[in-house]
């Protein structure tokens, strides 16, 4: 039997929903494979590649589905061009050219009502600047934490009235802490969350608390989903012995929060420990 193969069928993009800044893009050169039977020249090999004019490494563990990583710092929003050059095991090239369009995550809402909130983040924000977290014309006038280390004492950073920017003690809010806002509004704060991955030399988040009180934060180690529901507190401490954990009630007054109570994303806790320990959160 003699095989005349002088042509690549043209791949696809493989997309399984609507690209984020963080997602994998496929080019599926599967159809090589049912060219002929017993297509013996069925393996594509990626001669170039450019994604919006830049030289892009992809990977393939088979030469008929190739993956596409996203950029340590995600994806831009909008359109990207992929033009890509390849070659099977017989000598024919194909050029294949496509575009893929990327739209933002949700953004993480903390909802707020006037007097102070104690919130936290569930992620480290994208930009953990104190005033890309809490924008210019958002209503929050004044943030707190307390820092448990040397004795303990108290940050603060308030805005400026005559730039509304924030100055103070507190130059960066992240996932390490929990923090009190003051505001006159019910304006919600929606925050954009930075995505971790392991391949990029990300180990999962520990939280290092100290003898004493404690601002802990709720982190959601597992960046897929954030429940609404929350954790049971007994579970997300299960790592460490608290002596005491508070929470804020409706009325915005501390109050115990129980072990088989659940400790929601977006609030902040205080908690007591006899001894320094380190908090390892539940995925």
């Amino acid at each position: 039997m003699f095989e005349v193969d002088t042509i690549i069928h043209s791949g696809s993009l493989e997309l399984d929903t609507s690209p984020k800044p963080y997602s994998y893009i496929n080019i599926d050169y599967s159809v090589e494979t049912d060219e002929y039977t017993n297509d013996s020249h069925s393996k594509i090999q990626i001669t170039e590649s450019l994604i919006d004019g830049i030289s892009m490494t992809i990977q393939t563990h088979n030469n008929k589905l190739f993956t596409i990583s996203p950029p340590k710092n995600g994806w831009e929003l909008g359109r990207h061009e992929v033009k890509v050059m390849v070659q099977d095991d017989a000598g024919n090239t194909d050029f294949f050219e496509t575009d893929f369009n990327v739209s933002s995550e949700p953004l993480f809402t903390i909802n707020l009502k006037p007097g102070f909130n104690l919130i936290s983040l569930p992620a480290n924000p994208s930009n953990p600047d104190i005033n890309s977290v809490v924008p210019l014309g958002h209503p929050v006038n004044l943030i707190m934490t307390y820092d448990p280390t040397n004795g303990g004492s108290w940050l603060v950073s308030e805005r400026n009235p005559q730039t509304n920017q924030f100055e103070g003690g507190i130059t960066q809010i992240d996932a390490s802490k929990a923090y009190l806002l003051r505001t006159n509004s019910f304006e919600s704060l929606q925050v954009d969350l930075r995505k971790i991955f392991l391949h990029d030399g990300n180990l999962p988040t520990t939280i290092s608390l100290y003898k004493g009180w404690n601002f802990v934060p709720v982190i959601n180690i597992s960046d897929q989903y954030i429940s609404t529901e929350g954790v049971l507190a007994n579970e997300y401490f299960k790592s460490i012995n608290p002596t005491s954990i508070l929470g804020v009630n409706q009325s915005n007054n501390l109050s115990p929060i129980d072990r088989n109570s659940k400790l929601l994303y977006g609030k902040g806790y205080l908690v007591y420990l006899d001894d320094d320990d380190i908090l390892v959160p539940p995925k």
